[in-house]
């Protein structure tokens, strides 16, 4: 069984987490928690720019260790103050990659180091702060992006201010609610197939409509809007999915 767990995001060792912030508005109380719950920081080029805009007043409080990207719109001022604090900087010129792929990338990569982190990647708990809205096209490469790295990390969610979404691997995978989510939207919830190939033999327990060795694919069915009734769930399924869960952070 694979298990996910929701309850590092609350619980679990520091040194364990990560967070991963990309570049978009931000919530401040939210941003401020998950910053403080994680032992290493990394911001994707532009993300700098809305960090340091954000806490003029405590500027110093919120210095990422990596700054990753092609910095075509990291402003230079912003480089250079947060080099001149202790970021590090690591710049990929790549264009086949989203800033997002990068900074996972190097994230795998530097947890090979033990003089960087302390904790390998198959131990990391990653949390990349960022949000499905505004573009479709930013949609569809963050969802890329997490099916192209979950594999290197103990776990992988895309955590915003309204929902959580992470990838589900082949298996049987339950999922634990957590009191501390306080819900917005009654704990809807989703499961999106990947891709243009049917995933046969999904079924779930623990939702308002269970699915029940059901076909999944896109022009068929997806379970959108779904609902978790329990502080637990199931998905079993043959291949990867999406889960997505309604939140609304009171923390």
């Amino acid at each position: 069984m694979n298990h996910i767990v929701n309850r590092f995001l609350f619980n679990g060792l520091k040194e364990e987490k990560c967070m991963v912030f990309l570049n978009m508005d931000m919530n401040r109380e939210l941003f401020k928690y998950l910053w403080r719950t994680t032992a290493f920081h990394v911001t994707a080029d532009g993300a700098a720019n809305h960090l340091f805009d954000m806490f003029p007043e405590a500027r110093e409080q919120y210095i990422p260790d990596y700054i990753i990207g092609d910095f075509d719109s990291l402003h230079s001022n912003v480089l250079d103050y947060y080099q001149a604090h202790g970021s590090h900087v690591l710049k990929d010129p790549n264009q086949d990659n989203t800033d997002l792929d990068k900074c996972l990338l190097h994230l795998h990569e530097l947890s090979a180091d033990r003089s960087v982190m302390n904790v390998p990647s198959d131990r990391l708990h990653v949390l990349v702060y960022g949000d499905l809205g505004g573009r479709f096209d930013h949609a569809f490469g963050i969802i890329n992006s997490l099916i192209f790295a979950y594999p290197f990390f103990k776990d992988l969610v895309l955590v915003g201010p309204k929902s959580t979404m992470r990838i589900l691997p082949p298996g049987v995978n339950q999922i634990e609610r957590c009191s501390e989510f306080q819900s917005g939207d009654g704990d809807i919830c989703g499961i999106i197939p990947l891709g243009g190939v049917a995933c046969e033999h999904v079924t779930t327990t623990g939702l308002k409509w269970n699915l029940n060795d059901s076909r999944m694919q896109f022009g068929e069915l997806v379970s959108s809007s779904n609902c978790m009734l329990f502080d637990s769930a199931t998905v079993s399924a043959p291949c990867h999915l999406v889960w997505t869960l309604s939140t609304k952070w009171e923390v």
